[in-house]
C-alpha cells in the first residue's frame, strides 16, 4: 500500500477493516469505538517513520472510529434525556 499510495485502496482497505468488524452487541455509548480507535492510533504511530502513507490511512479509521464513539455518547445522552422526559 505504501508504494503504490492509492486513494481508492486505502478506502477499500478502510472498508475492509469497518466490514471485518462483524456483528457486535453495544453497551451504551462509544467506549467500544474509543477502544478502537485507540488500537488504530497507537499502529499509526508505530508505522509513521516507516510507512508514513499507511500511518496515514490507519490514522483516517481512528479518526472514523472517534466520530462514531461521539455519535453513540450523543445518541446515549439523548435516549436517557427522552426515557427521563417520558417519566
Amino acid at each position: 500500500m505504501e508504494a503504490i499510495a492509492s486513494q481508492r485502496i486505502a478506502e477499500g482497505f478502510s472498508i475492509g477493516v469497518r466490514n471485518a468488524r462483524g456483528a457486535h452487541w453495544r453497551g451504551e455509548g462509544g467506549a467500544q469505538e474509543r477502544g478502537l480507535a485507540s488500537q488504530y492510533r497507537a499502529w499509526a504511530q508505530r508505522f509513521a517513520f516507516d510507512y508514513p502513507y499507511v500511518s496515514s490511512v490507519l490514522e483516517g479509521i481512528a479518526t472514523s472510529y472517534n466520530h462514531e464513539a461521539e455519535w453513540h455518547d450523543s445518541d446515549a445522552r439523548n435516549r436517557k434525556l427522552l426515557s427521563v422526559a417520558r417519566s
